[in-house]
């Protein structure tokens, strides 16, 4: 049996998530997009579980996003284990 690793897990989903995020910057130029982005690079394996609710928290207190764009970033949060 193949052992799931978890940092790998959480550095690709990571990664496409911030992937889907630049795209979306250069076609909508939101500053809310790019605020995201900034809080995603705060988020390391070793701190995920202290970050864990802060994307979540701006999305629903502050940021000005296309609703299925939201629903992508707090659905890779509420992921986090």
């Amino acid at each position: 049996m193949e052992e799931i690793n978890t940092e790998e897990i959480f550095n690709k989903r990571k990664e496409n998530l911030k992937e889907f995020l630049t795209r979306n910057v250069l076609v909508y130029k939101n500053q809310s997009l790019e605020e995201v982005i900034g809080i995603l690079e705060l988020y390391k394996f070793d701190n995920r579980l202290n970050k864990k609710g802060t994307l979540t928290h701006f999305i629903i207190d502050s940021a000005d996003l296309d609703y299925s764009i939201g629903e992508k970033i707090i659905e890779f949060d509420n992921c986090i284990r």
